[in-house]
């Protein structure tokens, strides 16, 4: 995982959820997701993995791994990627509901992200919100 010069980590992703089967998203977007998964779905999860259920569906198209490239990097090349998508990221149901997700670690106090006035635009013509999900971790000691 690499950082930038400023210590962060970040990815970018495009999450909606509210739908029946992940499917019917696929099929409607022509997009195939990164990840997906409906309500209900099986997993294994926890230090000692056990069997666990989606409580909600999801899909998903984005680079869900740390990047060392800066976030709004990550989110113009995102937005690129789906431009293609857009009138039909616009004429998704009214029940599902889209996210551009941002996830940011810093071992920073002072963790900034500038979102530009051209994101925030296309996320509200695809009526998405955004998800910032802001990590401070610790300075690692150094000897």
């Amino acid at each position: 995982m690499g950082e930038t010069s400023n210590g962060l980590r970040s990815y970018v992703y495009l999450r909606i959820h509210g739908f029946e089967t992940h499917h019917q998203v696929t099929q409607h977007l022509g997009l195939e997701p990164t990840q997906a998964w409906n309500l209900g779905d099986p997993y294994m999860e926890g230090k000692v993995p056990r069997l666990q259920t989606r409580a909600c569906g999801r899909w998903s198209v984005g680079d869900q791994r740390f990047s060392p490239v800066d976030e709004n990097e990550q989110l113009d090349a995102l937005i690129a990627c789906l431009l293609p998508y857009q009138a039909r990221l616009q004429t998704t149901p009214p029940s599902w509901m889209k996210s551009l997700v941002i996830v940011h670690e810093t071992d920073s106090c002072n963790a900034d992200m500038l979102i530009t006035v051209a994101e925030v635009a296309f996320a509200a013509a695809i009526s998405a919100d955004f998800q910032l999900d802001v990590y401070s971790l610790p300075l690692e000691s150094t000897p």
